[in-house]
């Protein structure tokens, strides 16, 4: 191989390991970055039931949107879903954005973020 001439195995591998350092980099902010220490997790739990636990409650990534800005998104719908969400109350407008983005809502807390979506304590909401 000569310099500056790759053949595409050779730049499909450089691109494979360019995307694995990538995945590793961010997953290294991401638990640098989270402090898991402030919630409570019994002792009790397996190690199945403490991640689970752990990935509904912290952030392990920056803030990809605001509380704010998911429950004004009604607010650039076509005329007639507009009409509809303008209608209905904070929650009623939440479960259509849910339904429209195909997220899911949290039996626990229906009104909060959907499933594998945290709040960072900031107004702010981290997908996990």
């Amino acid at each position: 191989m000569r310099f500056g001439r790759c053949s595409s195995l050779d730049r499909q591998r450089v691109r494979l390991v360019v995307a694995c350092v990538a995945v590793v980099l961010l997953m290294r902010l991401g638990a640098a970055r989270a402090d898991d220490s402030a919630v409570d997790v019994p002792d009790d739990l397996t190690p199945a039931e403490r991640g689970l636990r752990l990935m509904r409650s912290v952030p392990y990534s920056p803030s990809d949107f605001s509380e704010e800005l998911f429950d004004r998104l009604w607010e650039v719908w076509p005329d007639e879903l507009r009409k509809q969400a303008e209608a209905a109350s904070s929650a009623q407008r939440r479960r259509m954005a849910y339904s429209r983005y195909g997220l899911v809502a949290d039996p626990a807390d229906p009104d909060g973020p959907p499933l594998g979506v945290v709040p960072d304590g900031k107004g702010g909401w981290s997908m996990n």
